[in-house]
Formats: structure tokens, sequence, C-alpha cells
């Protein structure tokens, strides 16, 4: 038997085979995870050409109508789902999913009004399938930014779409009877690229599969590093009493580089007078018990310079262990400010006492003036007056005294105030 003129029949079996195997590896790569759209697709197309390369295989066994009609409309619709995912696989695209709806519809309806005679059918049926293949073809080579195997998956459908036209003519045209198990070079060709296309697309879709991973992989970390080392507040995660991740900001709070901290253990850190109740909540924390979620406390830095955190932590898993993450505001500028304000309203409630001890009825001597304090001691009036405010005396004479102490001083000579 010569390359060219292999059985097709056998051909046959093993898409059978092959694409039922290839719908248990698929189901297995995505068990017990969220598939999307594309992989379910691409699954449900290998499933359909299982199905119909099964019918197709009976050809002759079996009715016509079942064969020939049922197969060839679900082996359409299976190659319409297995090339729209590979389209579809890096950007869903409702605009390509109407396009092969219409394809797909266009194709089942012409083989069931036009394919009377084997030579029909494999005219018919192999054009509806080229527009399949070409589509997805121009579709992957076209797109920006498709990668190698993207462009390579391109191409081969590319082929086996011109492959499917030139089949399609001798369909069309032969003179002789041509049908789906006719040997010769035309069927040999077409059958052994339909077998390889089988494999390498899916390999091909697992590795686009892969691809929009990796490259949601890159994204996602690009996202984590912007967002962990662009905060404003210090992040950590602490194992094992010691640190095993510090941001960016950690480092400007503490002025220790994350490479010394790694080495740290994080009671190295912590004000002394902190240190007992941070690392208690810490192992409460990972024991599950309650401990305050957010409270503060001070920690030191490589100038000695207390700075005040509010902590914020939560218990996590780490590298198979548990551990707590944190993440610290620096409040230091608020407890300087919190504490001024408190020096502010003590010295004004100070104030506020003084003037309310000068508000009230004041025992005075009708005489001598003096004043009786609380204790009931006499005191003069200006002694009085400055304990209990923030005024001073100083001692003159009014123009009336200094007459009637010192008469002989002309009144014309005296100021209003004289000095003593």
């Amino acid at each position: 038997m010569s390359i060219f003129n292999l059985d097709i029949h056998t051909i046959i079996v093993l898409l059978i085979i092959g694409n039922f195997f290839a719908v248990i590896i698929l189901a297995a790569y995505k068990y017990g995870k969220t598939a999307g759209l594309p992989y379910i697709e691409f699954i449900t197309g290998k499933l359909f050409q299982s199905v119909a390369w099964a019918l197709l295989a009976f050809r002759g066994h079996i009715p016509d109508i079942l064969s020939a009609n049922i197969g060839n409309t679900i082996l359409i619709a299976g190659i319409s789902l297995e090339t729209l995912a590979l389209i579809t696989v890096k950007k869903n695209s409702i605009k390509w999913h109407y396009t092969y709806m219409i394809f797909t519809l266009s194709g089942i309806t012409a083989f069931w009004i036009f394919a009377s005679s084997p030579n029909m059918r494999v005219g018919v049926a192999s054009l509806a399938v080229s527009v399949l293949y070409l589509s997805a073809s121009v579709e992957m080579i076209r797109s920006r930014g498709s990668s190698r195997l993207r462009l390579t998956l391109g191409i081969l459908c590319g082929i086996f779409s011109f492959i499917l036209i030139f089949r399609s003519w001798y369909g069309f045209f032969s003179y002789t009877e041509f049908s789906l198990m006719t040997s010769g070079f035309v069927q040999t060709v077409t059958f052994l690229q339909a077998y390889s296309l089988m494999f390498i697309g899916g390999i091909g879709f697992l590795l686009m599969l892969k691809e929009n991973y990796d490259a949601m992989l890159v994204e996602s970390e690009e996202k984590y590093r912007t967002l962990v080392e662009r905060a404003n507040e210090a992040i950590i995660i602490i194992k094992d009493d010691r640190f095993v991740f510090a941001n960016r900001r950690m480092s400007e709070i503490t002025g220790i580089l994350y490479e010394v901290l790694a080495s740290k253990r994080a009671d190295e850190i912590i004000h002394p007078d902190d240190r007992t109740t941070v690392m208690e909540n810490y192992r409460k924390r990972l024991r599950g018990e309650s401990v305050p979620r957010i409270y503060d406390f001070r920690i030191l830095s490589t100038t000695d310079r207390e700075v005040w955190v509010t902590i914020s932590a939560t218990k996590i898993s780490w590298e198979g262990g548990d551990a707590v993450m944190a993440l610290l505001t620096d409040i230091t500028e608020r407890k300087a400010l919190e504490k001024e304000k408190e020096k502010i309203i003590l010295d004004l409630q100070k104030a506020l006492t003084d003037v309310k001890a000068l508000s009230g009825l004041l025992p005075i001597c009708s005489s001598c003036k003096k004043i009786r304090d609380d204790k009931g001691y006499w005191n003069q009036i200006e002694v009085y007056i400055r304990d209990h405010s923030e005024a001073d005396f100083s001692h003159s004479l009014c123009p009336d005294c200094v007459v009637k102490l010192y008469p002989g001083l002309k009144s014309g000579n005296t100021p209003d105030k004289t000095e003593l």
C-alpha cells in the first residue's frame, strides 16, 4: 500500500480515538477550576468531532441520514467551536461568535440542501469547513501582538483550509465517484493533515491558555508591586517571630534596608516598653485567640527616634505555615499634635480655674482692704490678685494721697502718677 493511498477508515477510527482522548485530557487539565468560554467551546468541539467521526465511520452500516447528514452536521459544528476557541482564547469577541454562528448555520444548511450525492457531500462539507479554518487563520495571523505560537497555528490552519478547498473542488468537478471512503492522494493528504491538526490544535490551545495565564500573572505581579511598593503604609509579614516580607515603606519608617530587616527578629525593632504587649498579641493571633485587630505602639528607627505606628493585622498562610500580615501607619506626627493639644487643654483649664477664683464673692476688709482667702488668711489685695491671676502690680501714689501724705509739696508740681 502506497503512502499516498492509505486506508481512510483506519484514519477515521484514529480521529475518533484522538478527539475522545483530547476531551479527557482537557477535562483533567481544568478539573476543579473555573473554565472560561473558549475552553468550554474547545472541549465541546472536540467531543462533537469524536461523535461525528464515529457516525461517519459507520457509513454503509447505518442509514445515510445518520452517517452523512447528522454526522457532517455535528462535524461542522464541532470544527466551528474548535476554531472559534482558537480565535477567542486570547480575547473573547462577540463579533466572532456571531460570525461563526452564521458560517456554521450556512454550511449546515448548504449541506442539507445540496449534498444529494457522495461527490456533493465531499464538496459542500469540505468547503464549509475550509471557510472556518481560513477565517481562523486570517484572524490569528493578522491580530496585533500575536505570539509565534499563535502565528504558527494560524499558518497551519491556513494550509489546511487550502487543502480542503482543493478537496472541495475535486468533489465538485471529479468525473468519477468521490466519497468519504475513497482512497487516493487528495484523501490521504486531507486526512493526514486533519489527524496532525487534531494534536497540534489541542496542544497549541493549551499552550495559548498558558500564554494567557502567564501574561495575566505578569500583569498581576506588576499591579502587586505597584500596590505594595507605592503604598503609604508599611506592609510586613512575620513568621516564626521573624520578618519574611517588608515593603519599601517599612524601610523608610525604620531606616533599615529590607535585606537587614529580613535577618531581624520582629521584637528587635519594637520599643522596650511595648515589646511584651505586641509580641503577646502576635502569638495570640497565631493561636486564633481574641486580640485587638488595631492598636498603637512604638517602634525604633536607626536614628533612635521613637516612631508611633498604628497596626492593623490578620493571620494568613505563608509558605506552608501560619504567619501574620500587618499594615503599619506612621502616626508620630499625629501623636505629637495630640500631646500638644493636651498641653493646651491643661493650660486652658488652669486659666479657667484661675478666672473662676476671682469671679466669686470676695470677703474684703472695709478698712485696710485686705482679702480673706479660702484658708481664712487675710492677704493684701495686690498679693491675692497676683496669686489668682496673671496680673502683677507696680506701686505709685495718686495726687490726692501725695497732698495728704506730703503736704509740703505743691500740687501744681505733682504729676498725675508719682512712681516711688
